[in-house]
């Protein structure tokens, strides 16, 4: 696409490699950065980028490197009035910071990006950042809320990899146990 100057699909191009490689464990970083200098002054963009590129370091538990990213596209995002793309960032902070033990900060991000969520109307993004602030405060009941949420917005394979990935544990472990043998007529 760079060859025949369609610089758009170009750039559509190096994200989906940067995020594919990023995936298969293979080194995207200078995927990305190449992707930042064919964005160039596309502040929305650039934004885009940087919150990958959080993700990119993220994955290589290089979580100073994923911060700064995410920090720089939250704030960029801000610049340029994308809340979708902010709220992306303030959620993955979140996680990070959750992962991390970093509560407060943890708690802060996810609030940012559920008003963030408000603004956009983005059900799914609103799905994520409940079930991941449900799993940091342990609220069980708002966990299985934000789950319903995902899966009435045809989140399915979310759902599935919610419930998969939660530490064995995890507190929600045995509240689901008890809510379920309650169910099938337990005490």
């Amino acid at each position: 696409w760079r060859a025949v100057g369609e610089k758009t699909r170009w750039m559509g191009a190096l994200n989906n490699l940067g995020i594919t490689q990023s995936y298969l464990n293979q080194e995207s970083e200078s995927t990305f950065r190449q992707l930042l200098d064919a964005v160039g002054d596309n502040l929305l963009e650039r934004a885009r980028v940087l919150l990958n590129l959080g993700m990119v370091f993220w994955n290589r538990k290089d979580f100073k490197n994923a911060e700064l990213h995410y920090l720089s596209s939250t704030e960029l995002s801000r610049q340029v009035g994308s809340a979708e793309i902010e709220s992306r960032g303030w959620n993955n902070l979140g996680m990070m910071y959750q992962l991390s033990g970093n509560d407060s900060k943890a708690e802060d991000a996810y609030r940012k990006a559920l008003a963030l969520c408000q603004v956009t109307g983005d059900v799914e993004m609103r799905g994520l950042v409940l079930a991941n602030f449900a799993e940091l405060t342990e609220d069980y009941e708002g966990w299985e809320e934000a789950l319903n949420i995902l899966e009435s917005a045809g989140q399915l394979a979310v759902v599935a990899e919610f419930r998969a990935e939660l530490p064995e544990n995890h507190p929600f472990h045995k509240m689901a146990n008890n809510k379920w043998s309650k169910n099938l007529g337990g005490k």
